[in-house]
């Protein structure tokens, strides 16, 4: 994939002009546009002219997205045509730094790991090359990203709490609760005076959240949402 991105970073393909849903069934000259791109990305394994969305071309946009970690839908929609107008520059950095990434990480998993897919909101547990487990999972948004670590797994709690981090207390939750005072419950999360087993417990309707706030004490407050 590697050589295909870097004859595209000298010879850069236009990206789709449409901001039309394409699909089965589509006619149109964007679809020449599309059938010829993913005939260059190798997902379509030969171009034949047509300007028609049909089965062949809908099963190449099926491998496209996955690779992008988005729903094979066969449909080229806004985050697949987002992703598909990435510039070959950028897609080629972005392959050869997570190459490099990969063979680093590869050499020190060993036979057994938990590796998390961000960008593909999933969790995989790897056993000896075979994955035994996957789950979808929460990651953070593009303004408060999810970091990236690796560490040994020492304990493993089931159905747990989420301790919500003062950042993440401070900037989203108080503002939302301010707006709609059931926000706690109705997302069954409860306020304590301290992040302790032994804490007691807020009732959050008798609290000036709005003073809170604004005089930079919502340290005061700790906040954990149920499991569920």
């Amino acid at each position: 994939m590697i050589p295909v991105y870097q004859h595209a970073a000298s010879y850069p393909w236009a990206p789709l002009s449409t901001r039309s849903k394409l699909k089965l069934g589509a006619k149109n000259s964007t679809v020449l546009d599309l059938r010829s791109r993913l005939t260059l990305t190798q997902d379509l394994e030969y171009n034949n002219g047509s300007d028609i969305f049909d089965p062949q071309l809908m099963n190449a946009v099926k491998n496209f997205p996955e690779r992008c970690g988005l729903a094979p839908d066969g449909v080229v929609g806004t985050k697949t045509r987002a992703e598909l107008n990435v510039p070959p520059e950028e897609r080629l950095k972005q392959i050869e730094i997570n190459s490099q990434r990969w063979a680093s990480l590869s050499r020190e998993m060993g036979d057994r790991f938990v590796l998390v897919n961000v960008p593909d909101y999933k969790l995989f547990l790897i056993d000896n090359n075979q994955t035994i487990l996957s789950m979808k999972i929460i990651v953070g948004k593009p303004n408060w990203q999810t970091p990236e670590l690796a560490s040994r797994i020492t304990r493993l709690v089931f159905n747990p709490y989420w301790n919500v981090p003062d950042p993440i207390a401070r900037k989203e939750v108080i503002p939302k609760l301010m707006e709609n005072p059931s926000y706690l419950a109705e997302n069954n999360i409860r306020v304590f005076q301290r992040d302790d087993d032994d804490s007691s417990e807020i009732d959050p309707y008798q609290v000036d959240w709005e003073t809170v706030l604004y005089n930079g004490a919502s340290d005061n407050y700790h906040f954990r949402q149920d499991s569920g």
